[in-house]
């Protein structure tokens, strides 16, 4: 058996250190690499970390909703979409007791529903109020048998309030309009709470864009623009 002094002992034993020290150097850099390039978004040393107050931060809408009817959709939704400040109008049926009611039942008076719209608008631009004073101006709020060319409950004019807010301001505006002595008939338009909206089939939204002359010929004959500017001194092209 080969013997090795002390001193070749101990040189040998640093040496072994040192080549274990290196060993383990080397396999540092393999076990890092597979977690940042798998997980990315989770290891970027350039990225500080967020704070939790940013990640828990609430996102605030802007966007609030009216719903209003005022006889044929059609053109309730074609008038609102051309005013700043709003963003969409939803053609659609409320105020009934029907589960996802149908157009057909609608017009046939089935499930006391109103033709109504969703109005989705930006109250920074637009306030509720300001909407409910455009909303007279497209309607004959005296009549309460229907909307012009269009008879029946569920062609009458409404408010439907979805909060206390806008019951309060919807009530006011109404107030407003009978002590304004503008029309010698009562306010007939009724205030009332929202259940739920339903929005109409696919080929009533943006009706008038779809079907431009149809929707035009309607108009005419509704007799609805000559009210208006008979009325209001206005006229709506749309």
């Amino acid at each position: 058996m080969r013997t090795f002094s002390i001193t070749t002992k101990i040189a040998l034993t640093f040496i072994l250190a040192h080549f274990l020290l290196l060993g383990c150097e080397e396999e540092l850099p393999s076990q890092v690499t597979p977690s940042t390039k798998d997980n990315p978004a989770k290891f970027n040393p350039t990225t500080p970390a967020p704070l939790a107050s940013e990640n828990t931060k609430p996102v605030v809408s802007k966007i609030q909703k009216a719903y209003f009817a005022g006889g044929c959709f059609w053109c309730v939704e074609s008038t609102l979409e051309s005013i700043n400040g709003i963003n969409e109008v939803i053609s659609g049926y409320t105020g009934g007791h029907t589960i996802n009611p149908t157009y057909q039942q609608v017009c046939q008076g089935q499930g006391n529903h109103y033709e109504a719209v969703e109005v989705q608008f930006d109250p920074t631009v637009i306030s509720y109020d300001k909407l409910i004073t455009a909303f007279w101006r497209l309607i004959d709020p005296t009549d309460p048998s229907g909307s012009f060319v269009d008879r029946g409950m569920q062609y009458a004019s409404a408010i439907f309030y979805a909060n206390a807010s806008q019951h309060t301001i919807a009530t006011k505006s109404k107030q407003a309009l009978t002590d304004s002595h503008k029309f010698s008939n009562p306010i007939a338009t009724k205030i009332l709470a929202l259940d739920v909206f339903y929005p109409a089939e696919t080929y009533h939204q943006n009706y008038y864009k779809k079907k431009p002359a149809h929707y035009q010929r309607y108009r005419q004959g509704s007799g609805r623009d000559q009210y208006i500017a008979k009325t209001w001194g206005t006229k709506h092209n749309h």
